[in-house]
């Protein structure tokens, strides 16, 4: 709110004796001059009485802004809700929660408490840019509020994670009822930013008693469901098991090591020979990244990568694999070309272009040695964008493939608009193809295609 400043003091009496003092306390705002002149007035008045031996009343005045009361009322507001979407927030639904299981625990129901992500919500939002990614959350938190119960709970936790508690259930049809209510209030496309868009959510559940006897527990549980339910793919529901907490404190102990790791040089770079059919020869490697743990021993790639991608570390990991790599291959006594893998992180964060660049200037490596390899699930969302980015690569000199071909995503229209200079089949066809008839057709055809492109 406004400022204030003490504007006069004036002495006070009745009957010749001192009482106190006025003090009027003016803020700084358009009114402040004529207010100032109108209390200016009043003391005037009030100085004359005092000195011809008039008694003064006792008087206090107070001058506050309308601003500052306005937000000392937000701040009482915020300290329990959600600005965004006006439900509780986190501590509020924290203590809400709390009474709501002193009264089960006395009444001897139950509760089910559920935690809510929306799905693929990142590419969501920066698809919708940022005012449409807060339309969504708005949109969705109204959804989710007209499928529950008088006394049943809600808030926005942060981000679009959102938690509901179910209260006084009796058995899991109760739950059952609730998601079924929730699928259906999601099932209609949002309107964002002039595009219709179709968001599933991932849910997380835990039973109280049974999963906690507190809120923080339940909640807590709830949670470490929901990372279970967005792991195994997303636009599901799980509830809560104990296997579930000691995989969770596993993942937390990867990701703090893999904070550390980079530091202490733990990681390693091997490379998987690279032959051409037609002459038998090695034409190039694939670099492929190793931790060695100095306590746990090696850990195997599928334990971490998934770790770094979705804490953001697999940036900075990247790029030291991208710089390894070609100072490696600089030093090899053939002119082989290098495959590094670029994750589709690296294409979100900074400038991909302008980091490779530097690398080969830094490590001395010819362009024309290096090959980017990236996933098709890279150009789902901001096709354009990172066609653009994939051009200015190409512009470098380096060559571009484009890894687990024929994955879905529409690979087609991809192959047309991009001049990718390899597609790599996916695995699912070549593991079979000598025994499946129809994978072997579908090996040939991408072949086929591919040489035409």
């Amino acid at each position: 709110g406004a400022s204030h400043f003490a504007a006069l003091r004036i002495p006070l009496a009745t009957n010749g004796e001192a009482r106190g003092t006025l003090v009027v306390y003016l803020d700084q705002s358009e009114q402040a001059a004529i207010l100032s002149n109108y209390f200016g007035l009043i003391a005037t008045i009030t100085l004359l009485l005092l000195g011809i031996g008039i008694a003064a009343p006792a008087a206090f005045a107070w001058m506050r802004s309308q601003e500052r009361r306005q937000a000392e009322a937000q701040v009482r507001y915020l300290e329990n809700h959600d600005a965004l979407t006006g439900l509780s927030n986190r501590r509020a639904f924290g203590e809400r929660l709390a009474d709501a299981m002193l009264r089960m625990h006395r009444d001897r129901t139950h509760i089910a408490v559920l935690c809510l992500d929306i799905d693929k919500f990142k590419e969501i939002n920066e698809a919708a840019e940022h005012s449409g990614g807060d339309q969504v959350l708005r949109e969705i938190a109204t959804r989710i509020q007209a499928t529950l119960r008088e006394g049943d709970l809600i808030a926005r936790l942060g981000g679009d994670e959102f938690a509901i508690a179910l209260v006084d259930i009796t058995n899991l049809g109760d739950v059952m009822a609730f998601m079924n209510r929730l699928v259906e209030a999601l099932r209609k496309p949002l309107q964002v930013a002039g595009k219709e868009m179709l968001c599933t959510t991932s849910v997380g559940i835990a039973l109280a008693p049974a999963d906690g006897e507190n809120a923080a527990t339940v909640l807590r549980h709830a949670g470490i469901a929901l990372a279970r339910a967005k792991g195994d793919g997303g636009q599901r529901m799980c509830f809560f098991e104990q296997s579930m907490d000691k995989a969770l404190r596993r993942r937390r102990m990867v990701e703090h090591e893999l904070r550390l790791a980079l530091g202490r040089e733990e990681f390693e770079v091997v490379y998987q020979p690279q032959y051409e059919l037609a002459t038998e020869r090695q034409c190039g490697s694939e670099a492929l990244i190793r931790w060695h743990h100095p306590v746990h021993g090696n850990i195997a790639p599928g334990h971490f990568i998934s770790v770094a991608e979705d804490t953001g570390l697999i940036v900075p990991l990247g790029e030291w694999v991208l710089r390894r790599a070609c100072s490696d291959a600089v030093h090899w006594p053939d002119p082989l070309i290098v495959a590094v893998n670029l994750s589709p992180a690296q294409f979100r964060d900074g400038d991909i272009a302008e980091t490779v660049a530097g690398v080969l200037k830094e490590t001395g490596l010819p362009p024309e040695r290096l090959e980017l390899e990236i996933t098709e699930s890279l150009l789902i969302n901001d096709t354009e964008e990172v066609l653009g980015k994939l051009n200015r690569l190409r512009e470098l000199g380096v060559a571009i493939a484009m890894d687990d071909f024929g994955t879905g995503y529409s690979s087609l229209s991809y192959l047309a608009r991009f001049p990718f200079s390899k597609v790599k089949i996916d695995r699912q066809f070549i593991r079979n193809m000598t025994r499946d008839p129809a994978m072997r057709a579908i090996v040939k055809t991408i072949i086929a295609l591919g040489e035409s492109l």
